[in-house]
C-alpha cells in the first residue's frame, strides 16, 4: 500500500483522518474528482452537491466512515453546522 497526499492510502484501505469533518471533505474531493455525477463541489467551492443519495450511500459512505445510512451523514454535516441550501 503506498500514502496519499492526503493521509490516507491507497487502494480499499480506509482514509486515516479521525474527524468527521476530515473525512467527509476527502470523500467529497475523491467524488469530484473520480465520479462528479455522485457528488462535487459547486463552482465557487463553498458547498458541495450529491446528485446520487444511492450511489453516495453504498459506494463511498463505506469507504470512509462504518455505515452505509444516508441520513446518519446528514444528521453529522447538521452537527458540524452544515446546512441544506435550496
Amino acid at each position: 500500500m503506498s500514502s496519499t497526499k492526503h493521509g490516507g492510502v491507497s487502494g480499499d484501505a480506509r482514509i486515516l483522518p479521525d474527524t468527521f469533518p476530515a473525512k467527509a471533505y476527502l470523500m467529497i474531493e475523491s467524488c469530484d474528482r473520480d465520479c462528479s455525477d455522485v457528488a462535487s463541489w459547486t463552482d465557487n467551492g463553498r458547498a458541495f452537491v450529491v446528485r446520487d443519495m444511492a450511489k453516495l450511500a453504498s459506494v463511498q459512505l463505506p469507504r470512509y466512515f462504518k455505515h452505509q445510512n444516508f441520513q446518519s451523514f446528514v444528521r453529522q454535516l447538521n452537527i458540524y453546522g452544515f446546512r441544506k441550501d435550496a
